[in-house]
């Protein structure tokens, strides 16, 4: 029996030749949008990624492909530049490519390793781009990328040293030395990592006054404390106390260290007693005068004796003091010419 070409010379063909009939329908498929390939889509399925002292938080980014044909396929993949977590730095390299077996639906690529370092740094960024590669067909442009963000569990305090007292007392002196000086040091507990400067301004304050005509002191440090980016980085600054002599008698006087706010809110100022961040000035002028006093030309040689009568200093005669009558110390005159004068009797 002779089979009828009844639709069409390409299908009739079908029917007769099996080669030319496969052949057929694979173009008929392709005309008609069967069997193309799958669409590969990037999400992000954990995103809680972040720095631990304990068990490791990683992320995951996860490639899943769409229907279409089943065929082997070779992933390829981009860390983005503008990504702040750096590979080896602060988490394990991601590879470029992946190669997968025809029967892969999915293909998951974790962000792993991360280092939980020392740094102030701010949360960090993974960004990963899907490219073309074999296999499966890229989604529109906007949505071949996708971000993890790793949370930095560091932060940074500043506190106030006055080197474990040794420094927190300054003297007036002259010449001026390294030893009688006062000195703060500022302290910063971590590095900074936030890759730019921070700023830490600070007030001065107490009973010694600093410039104009009765300055008590003068410094040398900066004028806003700075901390560098980096590793290392700037984790110190000292701020030195300088005494100006003068030659006032005056009580001690303090200076006061406060700090104000740090210009990155990653960074923050511990709360500690005045006492911990004061220098005390101690003066070196004595109220009687840098000079002994003068002395008079009077005999002294009664002043080595413990206790002396002043009744044998009195001239006998009509002024004399009556039997058993004692002298009193006076600020005026007595009879024949005798006064007191400075602890001392004069006739």
């Amino acid at each position: 029996m002779k089979l009828k070409k009844t639709y069409g010379p390409l299908f009739g063909t079908c029917i007769s030749n099996r080669v030319i009939c496969a052949i057929s329908v694979m173009l008929f498929s392709c005309f008609f949008g069967f069997g193309q390939l799958p669409v590969a889509n990037i999400a992000v399925t954990d995103g809680a990624a972040g720095e631990t002292s304990g068990t490791a938080n990683p992320g995951n980014f996860r490639i899943t492909f769409g229907t279409g044909l089943s065929l082997a396929k070779t992933v390829n993949v981009v860390v983005e530049p503008a990504s702040t977590a750096q590979a080896g730095a602060d988490r394990a390299s991601i590879p470029g490519v992946y190669n997968l077996p025809a029967s892969a639906t999915f293909l998951d690529i974790p962000v792993t390793g991360i280092v939980d370092d020392n740094l102030v740094e701010g949360d960090e960024t993974v960004i990963l781009t899907i490219l073309a590669g074999t296999g499966y067909t890229l989604p529109p442009v906007a949505q071949r990328t996708e971000t993890i963000t790793i949370q930095d569990n560091d932060a940074g305090v500043f506190t106030v040293d006055t080197t474990g007292g040794t420094d927190s007392d300054a003297i007036e002196q002259t010449p001026a030395t390294t030893a009688s000086q006062g000195r703060f040091v500022v302290r910063l507990d971590k590095e900074n990592g936030t890759g730019a400067t921070v700023t830490l301004p600070y007030t001065l304050s107490g009973t010694a006054t600093n410039g104009g005509a009765t300055s008590d002191y003068t410094t040398t440090g900066q004028a806003t404390f700075t901390f560098l980016e980096g590793s290392p980085g700037t984790t110190a600054r000292a701020l030195s106390i300088i005494p100006i002599d003068d030659v006032i008698s005056e009580s001690d006087e303090t200076v006061v260290l406060t700090l104000g706010a740090p210009s990155n809110a990653l960074f923050s100022v511990a709360s500690q007693p005045v006492a911990d961040r004061t220098v005390t000035i101690e003066d070196n002028d004595c109220p009687a005068g840098a000079l002994p006093p003068a002395l008079n030309n009077n005999a002294t040689a009664f002043c080595d004796q413990a206790s002396v009568n002043l009744n044998t200093f009195v001239v006998g005669g009509t002024g004399s003091a009556p039997t058993g009558a004692a002298l009193r110390w006076t600020i005026g005159s007595y009879p024949n010419g005798c006064w007191r004068s400075i602890g001392q009797f004069h006739c």
